[in-house]
């Protein structure tokens, strides 16, 4: 709950970076994450907050 009493809604959200299309990986994550956060937002109603949470070991072997 917050200060003022309201509920938490929170979603985990599976970014996994394994299956993006080469050869540039940095920048078809970055464009995969600016899609799906966008998408959140206009989907969720009021203001969202993200935190975002990075393993190092992600879409690795």
């Amino acid at each position: 709950m917050t200060a003022d009493n309201k509920a938490i809604v929170v979603a985990v959200h599976d970014f996994n970076t394994d299956k993006l299309p080469a050869p540039d990986y940095v920048s078809a994550a970055m464009a995969k994450l600016n899609k799906d956060i966008r998408t959140i937002v206009a989907e969720t109603p009021g203001i969202p907050t993200f935190l975002l949470a990075y393993c190092c070991s992600a879409g690795t072997k």
